[in-house]
């Protein structure tokens, strides 16, 4: 994947996997890659929660279409779910990176500074690269464009970073909350909007600044929801992203959810009706059917992920492995022995033990693997583990 503004080439999580799937491809030989015996690179959740829904296809909604931004009916449903009203709410076929696209071109459309979080899942800054951005946030390139979440100190955000950022009078900023690759939530996000709404309490439209948040994995929260706020609810000038796509393990479904101001909805909206035109009036039909049964299904999503995140933590501190316990979400990180290369400690994983973890390195995380611990069942997330484990020792006794 190449970014338009750069032409340099995007390290996205996976590549390597995906490269080594296309070599196979060409080949003739298929190879179980990224789909190993014990699989714990997936950051979706339950495979099987599609079960919990009667979905049913109704054949007129293929010739007709539903233009703009989702039915009342629809938003009212989803405004509920998150406390708001449904004109703050928008829903746009394609899930949370077109979500994303679409708020962050908007935001940029007129040009202006775009600063992302780093360490970071890369997709998120590449909307502002493809944008109209005055900047162009690299990997490796320069420090100036990134936020930096610390990974000593469970990657919280300096609230000085954001003062000095906010000096150049940006028109947007990125994170993800919880975070993604580590889970892990913003402990002071309440104090960060607080810093935008003064900022942005002298400046005019044209010169405010926008803080854009994906929340793809804030359903599966562990914490207090007061804890881990939906940052659309905190001020104006916030933006939440999300979908039922990791959460409920339903990527087909490409629900795309924005929540903002009745005033960025209705910008987004202009831009979402000159790109998308009209959500797939079948698509409707199939999101209204999941918010049918969205609490449910949530409760049984929220049961097994703590089952899993404990057998998990057993696992690992069984045989003192070291790892950030998340916050939230689908998957956590695993520190490596102190030198070990990530990608080549995933590649030893996946030849010797039939077991797939993502390299840290792919998010801006080296000396790290990704766990996914939801996908999977019981018995793959605890084999996969002790391998994990086996191989962890190994390296760090100089194998």
């Amino acid at each position: 994947l190449w970014p338009v503004s750069t032409g340099k080439k995007m390290s996205l999580p996976g590549s390597l996997y995906l490269g080594k799937f296309s070599s196979a491809s060409r080949s003739g030989e298929i190879k179980r890659i990224g789909g190993e015996r014990y699989d714990l690179s997936i950051s979706n959740g339950p495979a099987d929660n599609w079960e919990k829904f009667d979905f049913k296809l109704d054949p007129r909604g293929v010739v007709n279409s539903i233009h703009g931004g989702g039915s009342l009916h629809l938003r009212e449903k989803v405004a509920r779910a998150y406390g708001l009203s449904s004109d703050n709410v928008l829903l746009i076929a394609g899930g949370t990176s077109i979500v994303n696209h679409h708020a962050v071109c908007t935001l940029l459309h007129r040009g202006g500074l775009g600063f992302s979080e780093w360490p970071v899942y890369d997709p998120l800054p590449a909307t502002i690269r493809v944008s109209r951005a005055d900047n162009a946030p690299e990997v490796g390139i320069s420090d100036q464009w990134w936020i930096k979440r610390d990974v000593q100190n469970r990657f919280q955000v300096d609230l000085q970073k954001i003062a000095d950022v906010l000096s150049h009078n940006p028109r947007l900023l990125l994170f993800t909350n919880p975070h993604n690759p580590s889970g892990i939530k913003m402990d002071n996000l309440r104090e960060i909007m607080a810093q935008v709404d003064v900022h942005n309490s002298e400046l005019e439209e044209s010169k405010q600044t926008y803080v854009v948040v994906d929340e793809i994995y804030r359903d599966l929260s562990l914490v207090a929801p007061d804890e881990l706020p939906c940052s659309a609810t905190l001020s104006k000038f916030a933006v939440t992203t999300t979908s039922p796509t990791k959460c409920f393990g339903l990527s087909g479904l490409r629900m795309g959810i924005l929540l903002a101001s009745p005033e960025v909805v209705s910008w987004v909206l202009g831009y979402l009706t000159v790109s998308l035109v009209a959500n797939p009036e079948y698509m409707e039909g199939l999101w209204g059917q999941f918010l049918e049964h969205r609490s449910v299904a949530l409760t049984a999503t929220l049961e097994r992920q703590a089952k899993h995140l404990s057998l998990a933590a057993d696992v690992l501190q069984s045989h003192s492995i070291p790892f950030l316990r998340p916050d939230g979400g689908t998957t956590f990180l695993i520190s490596l022995p102190p030198g070990a290369d990530d990608s080549v400690f995933c590649e030893r994983l996946r030849a010797e033990f039939e077991t797939a973890c993502t390299p840290g390195a792919y998010f801006g995380c080296p000396g790290m693997i990704r766990v996914g611990y939801m996908v999977c069942t019981e018995e793959v997330l605890r084999i996969g583990l002790e391998n994990v484990s086996k191989l962890w020792a190994a390296v760090a006794g100089g194998a």
